[in-house]
């Protein structure tokens, strides 16, 4: 997104690496923010001050069957343009968690007391090639 908003190719150079790293093993979510920074404020501190040990309980994927995958890990955001990165396992005894057939994922985490967040995505629009590219 970064590259396609014609940023300087040394910043596109800089996250390459980030891009281009091999996801195999895990899931990861992103969040980041643009807009009015004063409205913005409060979400913008939970998400840096986030506690991983915290959102571990009340942060997941979950799939249409309801099955649930909690949080492995939580890395703020740092000044990549990536945002906040929510790490969860892609492999759940021993199966993808997500595959083709799972329909609809919903992530929700809660940041503190006041923020709660649910985006549900379509697998479907995960697609490119008759793959399942995430």
């Amino acid at each position: 997104m970064i590259e396609l908003q014609g940023a300087p190719p040394e910043r596109v150079a800089q996250l390459r690496p980030f891009v281009d790293r091999d996801f195999g093993d895990y899931i990861v979510v992103t969040i980041s923010m643009d807009g009015d920074r004063k409205r913005m404020g409060p979400v913008m501190q939970e998400l840096i001050g986030g506690d991983p040990a915290v959102l571990k309980s009340t942060t997941y994927l979950e799939r249409k069957d309801g099955k649930r995958v909690a949080l492995m890990d939580y890395r703020a955001p740092i000044q990549d343009g990536l945002g906040a990165k929510f790490v969860f396992p892609r492999m759940v005894e021993g199966k993808p968690f997500i595959d083709a057939n799972s329909g609809e994922i919903r992530f929700a985490t809660e940041l503190g007391k006041t923020v709660k967040i649910s985006r549900r995505f379509k697998v479907t629009e995960m697609m490119y090639d008759g793959k399942l590219e995430f």
